[in-house]
């Protein structure tokens, strides 16, 4: 069930993307719309077969010649935590467009991604920027940074360009050909283990399937708690099922889209809360248990999103002159 809760939870944690354009199915908010309603047993056999039975419909046919399935990723999202008098905040916006084909190594990227950041602890302040144009070929990842930073001790910037080889990250394609059975392990492996699955975490299932398939899994009050203490737990080395978590806000939403054909359209997350856990024990800035530790507010707001698309990447016509990057260089300590 571990596994449930972190596949939903993953989208709330996960790397993220910017606004939507164009006429594309999810709304600047990360919702889709659609005329939704209850889940009954014969919606949700419906989306169980197409995500396991039928899950080769999802992408197409991964083994036709010249195969193609593009993606477009986006974020806009920040994400915080306070306990006594430290904070920390980070927000991202990302707008990238991914190609998966087959062949090669099979994975094209290109983009944006830009991070910001700030912390406060014992009254002191720090800030920072951090702009990514990340691509990726069959052979390389390169980078465009450029970034900024603000603390008591003065302002700095940087900038810098590179490629590092894609076989040095261990960067591959993602392999979909065991899809099916990843989503079993996910889902359950029969409408009675979902069913059973989105009752014990409090997830809502409402769907619409007037054309296509659509489903909005949303989580209760309760389901926000029980997915906050999983979060914590993984984070530090208490026992979290007992903590106490009061929630002032609750929206969390998870979307997914298919087509009449059960290909896929889209996936995407919208996030609204703000909950604080009581008496926690544990100092999650210092990682130490801390029976006196104070209690702890976690806030999130925004979206993400994953659309089907041609992804027509365009790289920089300069990437050749980016600088190689050997990672024993980098990381010497690590690498040797």
């Amino acid at each position: 069930m571990k596994k449930w809760i972190a596949a939903l939870s993953a989208s709330v944690l996960a790397v993220s993307f910017a606004l939507l354009a164009g006429c594309s199915a999810v709304k600047s908010d990360g919702t889709i719309s659609g005329n939704y309603h209850e889940a009954e047993d014969a919606d949700m056999q419906q989306l169980f077969d197409a995500l396991t039975t039928d899950s080769e419909k999802l992408f197409g046919d991964m083994d036709a010649e010249g195969w193609r399935f593009g993606l477009h990723g986006v974020a806009d999202f920040s994400f915080a935590m306070a306990q006594g008098t430290t904070e920390s905040r980070i927000g991202a916006d990302a707008d990238l467009a991914i190609l998966l084909s087959e062949g090669g190594s099979g994975l094209s990227v290109g983009g944006s991604l830009d991070l910001n950041t700030e912390s406060k602890a014992d009254g002191e302040t720090q800030s920072a920027q951090l702009g990514i144009d990340p691509y990726i070929d069959d052979d390389y990842v390169y980078f465009n940074l450029t970034s900024t930073s603000s603390s008591a001790s003065g302002d700095s910037s940087a900038e810098e360009r590179g490629k590092i080889a894609r076989a040095d990250l261990g960067i591959t394609a993602p392999d979909l050909s065991g899809l099916a059975d990843q989503l079993k392990q996910i889902f359950g492996d029969n409408l009675d283990a979902v069913r059973t699955n989105l009752s014990d975490y409090g997830v809502e299932l409402a769907m619409d399937t007037s054309s296509g398939i659509k489903a909005r899994f949303s989580f209760s009050t309760e389901g926000l708690q029980e997915m906050i203490k999983e979060m914590l737990g993984s984070m530090g080395y208490v026992d979290t099922s007992g903590y106490t978590v009061n929630v002032s806000s609750d929206t969390l939403e998870v979307y997914l889209m298919l087509d009449a054909n059960g290909a896929f359209s889209a996936c995407s997350m919208r996030a609204d809360f703000s909950v604080t856990v009581l008496d926690p024990g544990f100092n999650y800035f210092t990682y130490l248990i801390d029976e006196d530790a104070a209690d702890l507010t976690i806030e999130m707001s925004g979206m993400f999103s994953i659309t089907s698309d041609d992804a027509d990447i365009v790289y920089p016509s300069d990437l050749a002159e980016y600088p190689e990057i050997d990672l024993s260089d980098l990381l010497p300590g690590i690498l040797g």
